[in-house]
């Protein structure tokens, strides 16, 4: 696996994760994470996002995540956008109890 610095604070690791985008305003997308760091990440989405805004992120992992959206780029595939976020939020969620 290789790693992304870029001059960058935090390095940034190259993942395939898709998630669940779910905005302040109540809007569900889909969206595939290109690279997580500790302090954000990049993604792309058909959806149309703007420059700050708030996002709550779920995949399937433990994972709660809340970010914002700080810079918004065309994408290499058509009909997609980058998003840049930075997080303000990540915890564990804790997990549901099976149904034995």
């Amino acid at each position: 696996m290789s790693v992304m610095n870029n001059e960058r604070r935090h390095t940034r690791v190259p993942v395939g994760i898709t998630m669940d985008i779910r905005t302040s305003a109540g809007e569900v997308c889909r969206g595939a994470i290109s690279d997580l760091s500790d302090s954000g990440m990049t993604f792309e989405s058909d959806a149309v996002l703007e420059e700050g805004q708030s996002l709550y992120l779920k995949m399937d992992t433990p994972l709660e995540i809340r970010g914002e959206i700080r810079h918004i780029r065309p994408s290499d595939q058509g009909g997609m956008t980058r998003y840049g976020v930075r997080f303000h939020f990540i915890a564990m969620r804790a997990p549901r109890p099976s149904a034995n």
